[in-house]
C-alpha cells in the first residue's frame, strides 16, 4: 500500500504534477540492503525522491549514505548545527545541504565525489580547472 498527499490522480494530471505528489510506501518497511530493492538508495536519481528508511544510530546513517557508488549530494535535516556539520563530515558526497533543500550558488564549487565527478564548476574552485599549475625550481 502507498499513502499519498495531495488531491487524488485524475486522468487529465500532467506527469510532472503527478510525480511531486509525496507517496510513502506503507506496511513491511523495504530490504534496502537486497540487490533487489537496493537500487532504490544506491543509484543517482535525478528527480524528487527522499527514501525514508529506519535505523538503528548515526553510524548506520553514515554506512547506508556512503554506501553506494555516487556521490554527487547529500542533504541532512536537524536541530542540532554542530551535529550536522559532524555528520556532514562523515559523508562521502561532494555537496552537502545542511537544512536546506536547495543547495545551488555561483559563488560555491559544484561537483561529486565516487562516479558523479571528478573536479569542480563554479566558484574559485572550478576556474581552477582550466588553468595549468607550473613549478620553478632554480637554485640561486
Amino acid at each position: 500500500m502507498i499513502a499519498c498527499s495531495g488531491p487524488p490522480f485524475h486522468p487529465r494530471m500532467t506527469l510532472i504534477a503527478a510525480a511531486w505528489r509525496t507517496c510513502v510506501p506503507q506496511g513491511r518497511e523495504a530490504d534496502f540492503r537486497s540487490k533487489a530493492q537496493g537500487s532504490r538508495v544506491r543509484e543517482e536519481i535525478f528527480g524528487p525522491v527522499a527514501p525514508i528508511m529506519r535505523f538503528s544510530d548515526e553510524d548506520d546513517v553514515v554506512a547506508r549514505a556512503n554506501d553506494t557508488e555516487h556521490g554527487l549530494a547529500a542533504y541532512l535535516y536537524t536541530r542540532d548545527m554542530q551535529r550536522g556539520l559532524q555528520m556532514g563530515e562523515r559523508l562521502e558526497f561532494g555537496m552537502i545541504g545542511l537544512n536546506r533543500g536547495m543547495m545551488s550558488d555561483p559563488a560555491a564549487p559544484f561537483g561529486g565525489v565516487k562516479q558523479s565527478g571528478l573536479g569542480r564548476e563554479g566558484a574559485h574552485d572550478g576556474l581552477m580547472e582550466f588553468l595549468e599549475t607550473q613549478y620553478f625550481s632554480a637554485e640561486w
